[in-house]
């Protein structure tokens, strides 16, 4: 095989590793070869702050599994899809069980049918802060007895629990409103963006990102800029990447109001928010009149870059035949 086709085939199996790799978990926890499937419980100290956590476990599912419910009565898809991907999430976080602990039985509350949205949801919510107490509470046992191998299987669990795979359920919960203005330079906002985005470009390979701990510590840092310093010059950069990380996640619909969110707080950013919230809105989303509008407003406002320009006339002058044929 001659050195050009080498570099083709390292560069091929790099993009299939991305392909592959882009979601993969922290694998399961091993002692020696063998796959450790369960904690043998101590002393005292240790059985409370673990039965803490499985109860905390159980009832953070079946809040879960209430709001689901509700949301696939209602016909609320989205929702109920964002519901059973967080209660997914939950179970592939526990890839180790203790022994000799029972689950105590939650309280279940009123039926599905008795319960309002905004009720349901703040009780997944506190469930949820509960469990990662737990977890931290456990955690903290092991680091104070010093037990390393212990305090390393609960780190998994940690580590396996996704922060992009829970939600606030009302966006405008989770999204900050739309009019923020980004006016000034904080030198605090500016190194935390930095950071966020060296975690974000260290997770790419050839454009696709591939690296799980950096993608997901990039998001969150991004978020924290946001979160803390909303008035600074970042916001909107911050956001915009929020998007892009939503959106390799296949979270559709949280991609599209962070890339708006982008343009609402900075119109002249020079980065493709319009251009991609378009794509997932026809794409993805099928909302035919939302993409109409997006791409109409990256030959208004992304002229910074004219392939995306050209794309997006042929794509307006596509959906416009195709909503005056029905």
């Amino acid at each position: 095989m001659n050195r050009r086709n080498v570099v083709i085939v390292a560069l091929l199996a790099m993009v299939l590793i991305a392909a592959a790799g882009c979601d993969v978990k922290p694998s399961p926890p091993k002692a020696g070869r063998r796959p450790v499937t369960s904690i043998v419980i101590t002393t005292e100290g240790e059985r409370d702050a673990a039965q803490c956590l499985v109860d905390a476990q159980a009832e953070y599912r079946w809040r879960l599994a209430a709001l689901a419910a509700y949301y696939q009565t209602n016909g609320a898809l989205v929702k109920h899809a964002w519901a059973v991907r967080e209660a997914e999430n939950l179970e592939q976080a526990h890839v180790v069980a203790f022994k000799s602990l029972q689950v105590n039985e939650p309280d279940r509350g009123p039926a599905v049918g008795q319960a309002d949205e905004a009720t349901l949801v703040e009780r997944v919510v506190t469930a949820r802060k509960a469990y990662m107490d737990a977890i931290d509470a456990l955690t903290l046992y092991y680091q104070g007895l010093g037990d390393a191998f212990k305090l390393s299987l609960v780190d998994t669990v940690r580590r396996r629990f996704d922060p992009v795979r829970t939600y606030m359920y009302f966006l405008d919960a989770e999204v900050p409103p739309a009019d923020l203005k980004p006016l000034q330079i904080i030198p605090e906002a500016e190194r935390m963006y930095d950071e966020a985005l060296a975690l974000y470009q260290a997770g790419r390979v050839l454009g696709i990102t591939v690296d799980y701990t950096k993608k997901r510590q990039a998001l969150l840092r991004f978020l924290e800029v946001i979160r803390q310093y909303p008035t600074s010059t970042k916001i909107a950069y911050s956001a915009f990447y929020v998007g892009e990380i939503y959106r390799q996640f296949d979270e559709h619909t949280r991609a599209v109001l962070w890339y708006r969110r982008a343009t609402q707080w900075d119109p002249a950013l020079d980065r493709p928010a319009r251009f991609q919230a378009a794509r997932i809105a026809q794409f993805e989303l099928r909302n035919y009149e939302l993409a109409l509008d997006l791409y109409r407003e990256v030959l208004r406002y992304e002229t910074f870059d004219m392939g995306n320009v050209k794309i997006a006339r042929g794509r307006i002058a596509e959906l416009e035949f195709a909503m005056s044929d029905n």
